[in-house]
């Protein structure tokens, strides 16, 4: 992705951002990048610190990743490859290591890295996920949105974390 440092700008020109989750792929690592105008200290540390749980629900041409930091709630954010600034192919990994996981907390208001921390994702993850994305960009984007509709019309959170195609 590039160099990222806490303390710098996520992206040089860019000092506002909505408050929310996105989940991207790029140069063969997955970011999860958290916006947030004023995180407690305790969500902080609960990001930083505790234990993450991770999986991803598919249906066609959606995914849905899910992430949990200790015991909160589960962080649900559909993701299409089809959608990303700058993907590039996901590379084969070994049968030993996963995909670097970034995850950072930008602050909302001033488009600073406040935190970062970054982890090796399960190596059976990282492969089954590379499977389903390559076969989700072939599937374009024709009906992606309304098919997430459909997802979240039909499931809660939990409904698809149980249904998760892995779930670490």
């Amino acid at each position: 992705m590039g160099l990222f440092e806490i303390g710098k700008p996520f992206e040089d020109g860019v000092s506002r951002y909505p408050e929310g989750v996105k989940f991207d792929i790029r140069d063969n690592e997955c970011n999860l990048l958290l916006y947030a105008e004023e995180p407690t200290e305790k969500e902080r540390l609960t990001i930083m610190k505790d234990d993450l749980k991770y999986g991803y629900f598919k249906e066609d041409n959606v995914i849905v990743m899910l992430f949990r930091f200790g015991n909160h709630q589960w962080i649900d954010i559909p993701y299409s490859v089809n959608m990303s600034r700058k993907v590039v192919g996901l590379k084969e990994i070994s049968e030993v290591s996963g995909y670097l996981f970034n995850i950072y907390i930008i602050n909302a208001k001033t488009g600073i890295i406040e935190e970062i921390r970054t982890v090796e994702l399960d190596p059976i993850f990282s492969k089954k996920l590379r499977e389903d994305i390559e076969e989700q960009s072939k599937l374009g984007l024709y009906g992606f949105r309304s098919k997430v509709d459909e997802v979240y019309r039909q499931f809660s959170v939990k409904a698809l974390v149980s249904m998760s195609r892995v779930l670490v």
